[in-house]
């Protein structure tokens, strides 16, 4: 995988993490079912694609899975110390 690969990943996967985070700092703002199913529908496609990541990370070029999945872990802490939230 090449460098450039590697950051859309990155890029995709911090623009799902952010959507998740802003969907549930809304759906506890609203506390409404609608909000609530929002968020639980972006945070499904956030992990789904980190999973994702984990796996296109984990499997080429002899890398180990558990180095994938620090590198990737990363990038979502980036996400979450940046919009202050935890998902």
């Amino acid at each position: 995988m090449t460098d450039k690969e590697k950051e859309s990943l990155q890029r995709w996967l911090q623009a799902y993490w952010k959507d998740a985070i802003y969907a549930k700092k809304n759906a506890i703002e609203l506390q409404t079912f609608e909000a609530e199913k929002d968020f639980v529908w972006i945070y499904g496609l956030a992990a789904g694609f980190r999973l994702c990541c984990y796996s296109v990370l984990g499997l080429p070029d002899d890398v180990r899975l558990l180095d994938a999945m620090k590198e990737v872990d990363g990038w979502t802490k980036e996400v979450e110390e940046k919009y202050g939230m935890v998902l």
